[in-house]
């Protein structure tokens, strides 16, 4: 819980988006996240395969590709590194993703 309030809080304030979108489960993160990105038909794809049971293993592995690429270009449209993304993937080391985006929220370009 206190993950989900800390990225909303962090992620809308780089957007054009109203910053109450940044709250609604899953629509909001992922509107502000491709807005910054530059990613606009990513989100609608992988909504689109969630949909489909078949492919649910399969798509847990391409989620995590997605998600990797997804914030690694949001790092670098916002002038920071993009390997910061890798962080994010790595257990016992989340804790060092989560400060990279509170820089990359709160920080000065």
């Amino acid at each position: 819980m206190l993950y989900y309030i800390y990225l909303s809080i962090a992620r809308r304030g780089k957007s054009k988006y109203a910053p109450g979108i940044a709250w609604i489960p899953l629509v909001g993160p992922a509107l502000i996240a491709s807005d910054i990105a530059g990613m606009h038909w990513w989100p609608v794809l992988l909504l689109i395969g969630l949909v489909v049971p078949v492919v649910g293993p399969i798509l847990l592995l391409v989620f995590v590709i997605f998600f990797v690429i997804w914030m690694w270009k949001t790092f670098e449209a916002l002038d920071k590194p993009g390997w910061w993304a890798i962080f994010a993937i790595i257990p016992l080391l989340n804790i060092v993703y989560l400060i990279f985006v509170g820089i990359a929220a709160w920080g000065k370009k």
